[in-house]
């Protein structure tokens, strides 16, 4: 009989993959690096999902604006509201969102150009907002009308209208405030 112990040697704690033996990197570069492209990857995948929900919102709002349109003709509203505009507010909302778009689209326009179109926007865009809202609380309409499917299409216009004009301000005073804070320290500077 043998009476050899079988030694077992204790192997020499290794910090890498066991199966490959392909020792581990300890670079904490590397797990930035990872962790940043991650980050980018996330909020491109999230830019591009905003932006197709975007679109896609926008289409259904026209085809429903359209839809309205089409269902409820200007002198059917006008039998049941005489003084009710609301068939006209839509089709001009439609066409001046359409106008807004194309003339904020301009790439190759200066940093002025652009500012003066981004006011003449929210001026247009309170104009209409204010227009739709006299439109949408007159009495007659608010009783008579509340069932049809222009009604609900200018309540929406409306909502997608203040929403914009909030966020347009919201934007506005931060830009304002940015450039107080860097016209204060260049002014300290000198």
């Amino acid at each position: 009989m043998n009476n050899t112990r079988n030694e077992v040697k204790e192997a020499a704690p290794t910090s890498g993959d066991v199966e490959t033996g392909v020792p581990k990197k300890n670079n904490i570069t590397s797990n930035t690096r990872d962790e940043s492209f991650c980050l980018a990857c996330f909020g491109g995948v999230s830019i591009v999902l905003l932006a197709l929900g975007v679109i896609a919102a926008s289409i259904t709002y026209y085809v429903y604006c359209i839809i309205s349109l089409v269902r409820d003709s200007n002198a059917s509203i006008q039998e049941t509201c005489a003084d009710s505009n609301l068939w006209v507010y839509i089709l001009v909302v439609l066409i001046m969102n359409l106008v807004l778009a194309k003339g904020n689209s301009n790439k190759k326009e200066e940093e002025m150009n652009a500012i003066c179109n981004l006011f003449v926007s929210i001026i247009v865009l309170s104009s209409m907002c204010t227009w739709g809202s006299v439109e949408f609380w007159r009495p007659c309409v608010q009783d008579k009308l509340s069932n049809l499917l222009i009604f609900t299409m200018v309540k929406t216009t409306l909502i997608i209208h203040y929403t914009v004009i909030g966020i347009c301000f919201i934007i506005i005073c931060y830009i304002l405030r940015e450039c107080k804070k860097k016209s204060t320290i260049s002014i300290n500077k000198m």
